[in-house]
């Protein structure tokens, strides 16, 4: 459409470093998590103060990824459906702070059931993003005004010369698989997710088998795992983590800009990603203190696990309902402080990190 800004990046297809689970080629940024953390004594909500700390007089974003972090896993995809609750907080919260889904869904299906617009989204594992235009993106596209009544958003997409070769693979596994019964072949549009959990256990190789030979077959393509799916993806440098880096770039390139313009000092960026699954390890990855100590941007990762295992997280949460009890919380702080949008967001009517007004 006309009004959407649309920044498609030509991915190279660098050599990437694999080690096997279940067979299935994982990054290496997965390959040495750093911490175990104990569901007992690592809670966000029980260091809530804690957190609160870490973020002190930062600026606060938070972004999630949404099956099994705002919403239950469910046995069938399409009715992972948002609770009217968990979508009233993210309003809110969204007042305050900037606020963002990041997601394996594809964009389409993200932003439907989500149903917000003020939020930023990052669907496809981050391969696809859409977000409120910041006046940085503006310069992307050589200045472009816009008018008050035209929507204002970008659109970032990484890897799109990969879309006909996934759109083959996944009729070809639509054909393939539907002799097993319970396997479900999902259409993510940067990734091709084929969901097992409904299959007997019996049949579960033998479609492994099937994707990993889909994988084989196309050029370019990698395969990674999450909870009871196989993900067929474009294999070039990007994941979660580099979606979420890449937000945040421009973010801090937004902030000094305005900076520059009126003199004006503002605090940096602090960013919360909450996730479930392996292909969240990306993104708490780019957070681990180990690698951001002293970063200009500074964040923490939370786990949605019931029970306590390796990762790059710093705290953990049980399920999705503690998720929306910590994420109501931070709504109750920003609404006692009187926390709003930066002002050079504000008069483009953006989500954008909160500041004391």
């Amino acid at each position: 459409p006309n009004n959407e800004l649309s920044l498609r990046h030509q991915t190279p297809n660098p050599p990437v470093c694999h080690r096997g689970i279940m067979n299935i080629p994982v990054p290496m940024s997965q390959k040495r998590l750093e911490r175990f953390l104990s569901v007992t004594s690592s809670n966000a909500l029980d260091h809530f103060d804690q957190l609160m700390e870490k973020i002190s007089s930062n600026r606060l974003i938070i972004l999630l990824d949404y099956d099994g972090t705002l919403t239950p896993i469910v046995n069938d995809p399409s009715k992972a459906i948002l609770d009217e609750d968990v979508r009233t907080i993210l309003q809110l919260l969204s007042r305050h702070y900037t606020t963002g889904i990041v997601t394996g869904r594809s964009l389409t299906k993200i932003q439907g059931f989500v149903n917000l617009p003020d939020l930023l989204y990052a669907g496809s594992h981050g391969f696809d993003i859409v977000a409120p235009l910041l006046p940085v993106f503006q310069e992307l596209n050589n200045g472009r005004n816009f008018s008050e009544k035209e929507e204002k958003i970008i659109r970032y997409q990484i890897a799109q010369e990969y879309l006909p070769t996934l759109q083959d693979i996944k009729r070809n596994l639509e054909e393939v698989l539907s002799t097993i019964p319970g396997a479900e072949v999902e259409d993510n549009l940067f990734s091709v997710s084929i969901h097992y959990r409904n299959c007997d256990i019996s049949h579960i190789a033998r479609i492994q088998e099937i994707v990993i030979e889909a994988k084989e077959s196309n050029e370019g393509i990698r395969l990674k795992q999450g909870k009871m799916v196989f993900e067929l993806q474009p294999d070039v440098m990007w994941n979660k983590g580099r979606a979420i880096e890449w937000v945040l770039s421009k973010i801090n390139s937004e902030q000094i800009d305005f900076n520059e313009r009126t003199q004006k000092s503002q605090p940096k960026v602090f960013t919360i990603f909450i996730g479930d699954d392996k292909t969240d390890e990306d993104a708490f990855e780019l957070f681990n203190q180990t690698h951001f100590e002293d970063s200009d941007c500074p964040g923490v990762g939370i786990l949605v696990s019931e029970e306590s295992r390796p990762t790059h997280a710093e705290y953990t949460l049980r399920n999705p309902s503690e998720v929306a009890k910590l994420l109501q919380k931070f709504v109750d702080v920003g609404v006692a402080n009187n926390l709003r949008r930066s002002p050079c967001q504000d008069r483009a009517q953006k989500s954008l990190p909160c500041e004391k007004s």
